[in-house]
């Protein structure tokens, strides 16, 4: 990809995770999104972690770590879009800078050198 001038934008965490989080790591700041498209809750709801809440720092730091240690690069651009088609469970400028914050803070503690791509907040 590289070698034809593609600069790869690699995927950050966007906060979904599995039905079974909540219940797993129960001192964790969940919201659940609402059902999308029109599609019900057993294809959709899933539950979310708060990018406020240090786990979500766990979390990230983690999966951007083996995302770029399993694809062996990075270009230094991340994209991070959450609340895609959603609206955030907070709507206070305080608590979007802080949403924004922790997802940068995710990829500047992997990549020093991170640029957040795109985040829809």
């Amino acid at each position: 990809m590289t070698d034809i001038g593609i600069i790869p934008v690699l995927p950050a965490f966007t906060d979904f995770m599995p039905q079974t989080a909540p219940k797993r790591f129960p001192s964790a700041k969940f919201y659940y999104s609402s059902n999308w498209a029109g599609f019900g809750c057993n294809e959709s709801c899933l539950p979310y972690l708060d990018p406020t809440d240090p786990f979500f720092q766990t979390v990230g730091v983690q999966l951007l770590t083996e995302t770029i240690n399993s694809l062996n690069l990075t270009s230094h651009y991340y994209a991070c879009d959450l609340c895609n088609e959603m609206d955030p469970p907070f709507s206070e400028l305080d608590y979007l800078a802080d949403v924004n914050a922790g997802i940068i803070r995710v990829m500047q503690t992997v990549d020093p050198n991170a640029v957040l791509y795109n985040c829809f907040y």
